[in-house]
């Protein structure tokens, strides 16, 4: 009972590092900020040195110089612990076994499935935001703030596609699923998971589509019984989303619309068919 109980609870805790970390890593950021502006303030009223501050603190570069950081260390503690506490040393499979066993195979499945999701995510997300339409008015606020709405950065593609789903991945599917997973069935500890994959986001507009990710990520991870599964279809659906500059949804009329509808479904299950064949052959 003590056993089950400590698993249900470490569940939980990388999440709430997760949280305990962003805010620790923000409230850094801001202290630097503010003795790095109080040291070069010159001249003028305080109201216009607190809204210099407020603008450094508030813009594009200060956010996601602060995700970077944070889902840095986030990944090297969380690897850690994977590592030594959760990962199984005895298996044969090596990290990215995936790629070894079938490469042309998992390569174009995970291409179908990341273009197939982000054109299916899309639709869900614009289906949603019509029903709830303040959930997109935050959901475009962070976008802004994260810099996404405007030219590409370094650092920003450095997060969402390198850094960010390495630390989400060791998070959600190797952390928080690997102890959900010892005490609970896997259709509950899937559940668990994205669960808090979609709460991290902040925002319910991304909850809805990164709860939906989240069981598929968690679903190849246990067929395979490998996290680089995970880690590989995460970053390239990322890259997807962030590198295509926006996806063309609509057409210019109803067929067009079912067509990119149709086409993306059926890239979604060729992609998802590719891949388990693939997880199956490295279980």
């Amino acid at each position: 009972m003590e056993n089950k109980l400590s698993n249900i609870w470490k569940c939980f805790l990388p999440s709430v590092c997760i949280f305990v970390l962003q805010m620790a890593i923000s409230f850094v950021g801001m202290f630097f900020v503010f003795c790095y502006k109080a040291h070069t303030y010159t001249s003028g009223s305080f109201s216009d040195f607190f809204q210099g501050y407020y603008n450094a603190v508030t813009s594009t570069d200060f956010n996601v110089g602060v995700m970077l950081v944070y889902a840095a260390i986030a990944a090297v503690l969380f690897f850690f612990w994977y590592y030594k506490k959760v990962c199984d040393k005895s298996a044969k499979k090596g990290a990215f076994a995936l790629l070894k066993a079938n490469p042309a195979t998992c390569i174009v499945g995970v291409i179908l499935l990341s273009f197939g999701m982000q054109y299916l995510c899309t639709y869900l997300m614009n289906v949603v935001s019509v029903l709830f339409p303040n959930w997109l008015t935050q959901y475009e606020t962070l976008m802004d703030g994260m810099g996404l709405s405007e030219s590409l950065t370094l650092p920003l593609v450095l997060y969402t596609v390198v850094i960010g789903p390495i630390c989400e991945e060791l998070t959600f599917r190797g952390l928080t699923f690997s102890y959900a997973r010892r005490v609970m069935p896997f259709w509950a500890a899937n559940v668990v998971q994205a669960l808090l994959f979609a709460g991290m986001h902040m925002n319910p507009l991304q909850a809805v589509y990164t709860f939906l990710f989240g069981l598929v990520l968690g679903y190849f991870v246990e067929k395979a019984g490998n996290l680089s599964m995970g880690i590989c279809l995460h970053m390239s659906f990322n890259a997807v989303g962030v590198l295509s500059g926006g996806l063309a949804l609509g057409g210019n009329g109803p067929m067009q619309f079912f067509c990119i509808l149709f086409g993306s479904m059926v890239a979604t299950y060729l992609g998802i068919l590719l891949l388990n064949k693939n997880a199956k052959n490295m279980a």
